[in-house]
């Protein structure tokens, strides 16, 4: 096993800018003989804030639905983006910044690698939006492999 990496997390959004960072780590782990955890980080209560003035709003139960919905679309990807590599884990976090999520789980996991794609938002886009993966470069407990797609959305 190489010394480079022997556990990549790889984070997506299930956007299609994110299967590049997944077809990357796949590629990696299939090469250094890496375990891959993939990650997603959701925050649910800008969902709950949505419906708030409708209606009551079941926090748990709208959360629980949701990280149901997540979970099986986390499967959906291991199965046809990382079928190839042998050890793949899912990961779902509720966190309320994903850049802190990911730099979090990497910890937890003891990850030596984190890939993440960026959508490369400029200008007002980035100013207003931010950079996930800017954030997660800088606070990153481990080297970090960026990914810009050109991929939108």
């Amino acid at each position: 096993m190489s010394a480079f990496a022997q556990h990549i997390l790889v984070a997506t959004d299930f956007s299609q800018a994110s299967y590049l960072a997944l077809d990357a780590a796949a590629l990696l782990a299939q090469t250094m003989g890496a375990q891959v955890t993939l990650l997603h980080v959701f925050d649910p209560a800008p969902f709950a804030a949505a419906s708030f003035p409708m209606q009551p709003v079941d926090l748990v139960g709208n959360s629980r639905e949701l990280a149901e919905r997540i979970e099986k679309g986390l499967q959906e990807l291991r199965a046809s983006r990382l079928a190839k590599v042998e050890r793949v884990e899912t990961r779902l976090v509720e966190h309320a910044s994903p850049a802190e999520g990911i730099c979090e789980s990497a910890r937890q996991v003891g990850a030596d690698l984190i890939v993440v794609s960026t959508h490369g938002r400029t200008g007002l886009a980035h100013l207003l939006i931010g950079s996930v993966a800017e954030r997660v470069v800088r606070f990153a407990p481990c080297p970090v492999l960026t990914l810009r797609s050109k991929a939108e959305g």
